[in-house]
């Protein structure tokens, strides 16, 4: 490796004095360039060694300031300037600077025309080219061998690590933290700063605030400085970025020794592994996906043969057939602001879907529960075990809580489309779950021929709709809804009055007045005279357990034969 160091002892170069910069003479040099003018930046490499008389900044402190800060930040490694001509000596001012920034200055002797010096730099570099490619093919096959191993990430940022001799951490999309290789003797190990804990967020806005978005051009490290207190840190990041998806960053916490650019070839082929990686367990988890999805489409479809083949299917996507599942139904609804076409919806399902699936099974998990998701045109399919099932068959309230905040989480993901849930009772055996999902998707239909708000509804609590839409064209039904509430709707339809809707919620709220008059927005005393009015109008007691019996289920026959005439497939 050619380095700074190797270009101060060049035997055919004697006199050459390092100025400033002292601790970096190991940095790498992997071209010489000269420069002439403030233009020449934009064709200035990583690696670059400089060479110059100093003309075009002889008169402008500012410039001699600048132009040592915007080197170091390209990467150059070093700026050899050429004294006796526009200086006497090279400027403190530059020295300062190149000490601060540990940039290495150098003197050149009057004596040499800069063409000799890029001439004996260029043989030097081509006899190390042979070198630094066998380095670097070397690394690329302990990359490649470390991401076939069980730890194949954890493993592939020791390799690198070693090879770039700094602590490397890999992060999420979000800047969490993956896994990091502390490399050893740091003399500022990142836990010192950081908080070093995998999910949460490692850096500071500081550093990751103003990063490039256009990742497709984003091919090299980005130096971002962190400061603490006195201590002022590079870090140096880059993009795990492949096809149109940013899987993360790979950072390097450059305190061990000054990144040299092999280095940065390393973390770019790092960052590939990373990619095809990813790529490859993508791949993986979709035909998973595609092998489970096609089991639970025959269990809902009635297809297999026996609940021996189910059981034994089951077992290969790690469920336990003997246990109880209830199946929750999601559906995302047209568009919360207006109309939408069902082409237009299933593309708006299509772009959330692998979110919502991902959230579900990331949410279970925080949650200590087991659960299956798939997917089914605009419906999303979970099969939820319940670990301690009721006697009864009845969902817990535990089980009722987690489901109300697994919904609110799936809302978050799509706040231009109205999502709707509808959970299906506990079965016991994975063969029979098809019961339960059939049930939710019924709470989902009645849910919505009641006019009731988006949300979470479950199959147990609308079972009396059910049952009373089974005979709802009875003789008996039509003389239960005569007796009990048929005369408070003729009432409303003749007043234009809301008497029905009065007494619904007042059953609703156990028949407490105080919830009920809170729940409809009215006075106390308005609520005590449209309960008195009611009684009249009915001629019936609502103190009355028998009474109160009666007219609830006329309430309910009332409701089932609105939802048949909205929805007569029901």
């Amino acid at each position: 490796m050619y380095t700074i160091g190797s270009f101060l002892q060049e035997k055919d170069l004697p006199g050459l004095k390092l100025m400033a910069g002292g601790d970096h003479l190991q940095v790498e040099v992997t071209n010489i360039n000269i420069l002439d003018n403030p233009d020449s930046y934009d064709w200035l490499s990583s690696g670059d060694l400089l060479l110059t008389t100093g003309y075009f900044f002889r008169e402008d402190e500012a410039l001699q300031r600048q132009l040592i800060r915007e080197l170091s930040e390209l990467n150059c490694v070093g700026l050899a300037i050429k004294t006796r001509r526009y200086f006497d000596e090279i400027p403190e001012i530059m020295l300062e600077e190149a000490n601060r920034l540990g940039f290495p200055l150098i003197e050149i002797p009057v004596q040499y025309p800069l063409s000799k010096i890029c001439k004996v730099v260029f043989e030097r570099l081509s006899g190390y080219g042979e070198e630094k490619t066998d380095r670097i093919i070397s690394l690329y096959h302990s990359i490649t061998a470390s991401m076939m191993e069980p730890d194949g990430t954890s493993r592939m940022l020791e390799v690198l690590g070693g090879f770039v001799g700094n602590t490397v951490l890999l992060l999420g999309a979000g800047w969490e933290l993956i896994d990091y290789a502390e490399s050893a003797g740091d003399p500022m190990p990142p836990a010192r700063h950081l908080s070093l804990q995998k999910g949460e967020v490692v850096f500071p806005g500081e550093i990751t605030d103003n990063m490039p978005c256009d990742f497709a051009k984003y091919t090299k490290a980005v130096k971002r400085v962190f400061t603490a207190g006195e201590d002022r840190i590079v870090c140096r990041i880059l993009p795990v970025f492949g096809g149109n998806t940013l899987f993360g960053y790979l950072a390097v916490w450059e305190t061990n020794r000054k990144m040299q650019p092999v280095d940065h070839l390393a973390l770019e082929i790092a960052a590939s592994a990373l990619v095809l990686e990813r790529f490859r367990a993508r791949q993986i988890e979709e035909i998973r996906m595609h092998i489970r999805q096609d089991f639970f489409d025959d269990l809902l479809g009635g297809k297999f043969s026996s609940p021996e083949e189910v059981d034994s299917i089951a077992g290969m996507h790690n469920m336990d057939a003997g246990g109880t599942y209830l199946c929750i139904v999601t559906r995302l609804e047209g568009a919360a602001g207006g109309g939408e076409s069902y082409v237009e919806m299933q593309d708006a399902f299509l772009q959330v879907k692998d979110r919502m699936l991902t959230q579900i099974g990331e949410f279970a998990r925080t949650e200590g529960r087991s659960c299956l998701s798939i997917h089914r045109g605009s419906l999303i399919i979970t099969f939820l075990r319940l670990a301690h099932p009721q006697p009864n068959q009845r969902i817990d309230e535990e089980t009722r809580l987690f489901i109300q905040r697994l919904y609110h989480g799936l809302r978050s993901l799509t706040r231009h489309h109205v999502l709707n849930m509808g959970v299906g009772e506990p079965i016991p055996r994975l063969v029979n779950v098809r019961r339960s999902f059939t049930q939710a998707q019924e709470a989902i239909r009645v849910s919505a021929s009641l006019h009731s708000a988006a949300g979470v509804y479950f199959y147990e609590d609308l079972i009396i709709y059910q049952l009373l839409n089974s005979g709802v064209e009875g003789e008996k039904s039509a003389e239960l809804y005569a007796l009990s509430i048929r005369s408070l709707v003729e009432y409303d339809q003749q007043n234009a009055t809301n008497m029905v809707e009065t007494l619904d919620c007042y059953f609703a709220c156990n028949c407490n007045v105080s919830e009920t008059a809170k729940e409809l927005f009215i006075h106390r005393n308005t609520l005590i005279y449209r309960i008195d009015k009611i009684q009249n109008i009915l001629g019936r007691d609502l103190k009355d357990a028998e009474e109160r019996l009666l007219l609830q289920l006329g309430l309910r026959i009332y409701q089932v034969q609105k939802i048949r005439e909205e929805t007569p497939h029901l």
